[in-house]
């Protein structure tokens, strides 16, 4: 929970809120290493890795340069900076964890 108590402000909460939706995660596949980049030999056939990133800042970084994401994905992975801030304001446990679900404490 916040140490301040802010979140027991409802519009304090509510925007909070606001945010977490706007920077909720979605999942995808992706493609590593040599097959991201055209350098492989498996002829369309690549194997994918699960991802999930922000939808809020991948927005962003798509209007900002429709290619960004051929020089790799990670800025925009979640939970991003503005999530975490979010969910520690409302003392949410995602906070207190990384991209990787390593434990931050």
């Amino acid at each position: 929970m916040s140490e301040n108590g802010l979140h027991k402000i409802p519009a304090m909460r509510a925007a909070l809120e606001a945010i977490q939706e706007l920077h909720k995660p979605v999942e995808t596949q992706v493609l590593t290493g040599d097959c991201a980049v055209g350098e492989c030999e498996h002829e369309d056939d690549c194997p994918t890795v699960d991802f999930v990133y922000c939808a809020a800042c991948n927005e962003i970084a798509e209007l900002a340069n429709a290619y960004y994401a051929e020089e790799g994905m990670q800025i925009v992975s979640h939970p991003c900076p503005t999530r975490r801030l979010a969910d520690q304001g409302l003392g949410d446990n995602l906070a207190r964890t990384t991209k990787n679900g390593e434990n931050n404490d």
